[in-house]
């Protein structure tokens, strides 16, 4: 588990105004909430409101919960009718150790493991099953026909 370098800066009211991850300005953070429990990990839950979907995460692990205003991004990823191989690997979402996978649940997780690679990576993803897969977010239009 990689850790993050986070800096987040407030006004007087206490409400947060720039979020920073290992010196990166995030965009479009709507509400930040920092949890510091004794004998706990510290969490920090940072949440996004997203108007385009080009995302570049850092190969660790981040838990992020997201909601997008098309709704369609919002749907589980049974609305991309794919074969049973190929929603149990996008399910699975292990692309190095247990610990390195993506949590899939939404049609909008599938294009973000597909923007930052690990959908090529994921255990079982064979050529077929990848393809398939690529052909129905080609058929949604959440990639463009040229990409692969």
């Amino acid at each position: 588990m990689g850790f993050h370098d986070i800096r987040i800066t407030s006004d007087e009211n206490s409400i947060a105004k720039h979020v920073f991850i290992d010196g990166v300005e995030q965009q479009g953070v709507v509400a930040c909430d920092i949890r510091l429990r004794p004998n706990e990990m510290p969490t920090v839950r940072i949440e996004y409101r997203v108007l385009n979907l080009d995302v570049d995460l850092p190969d660790s692990f981040v838990d992020t919960g997201k909601s997008f205003s098309n709704g369609f991004l919002n749907l589980g990823i049974e609305h991309l009718e794919l074969s049973c191989r190929a929603y149990n690997v996008i399910k699975l979402g292990n692309w190095d150790t247990y610990l390195n996978r993506d949590k899939n649940d939404t049609i909008a997780d599938v294009v973000i493991a597909y923007r930052n690679g690990h959908l090529k990576k994921y255990a079982g993803m064979g050529k077929k099953t990848y393809n398939e897969i690529i052909t129905q977010l080609k058929r949604f239009d959440l990639i463009g026909e040229d990409e692969k």
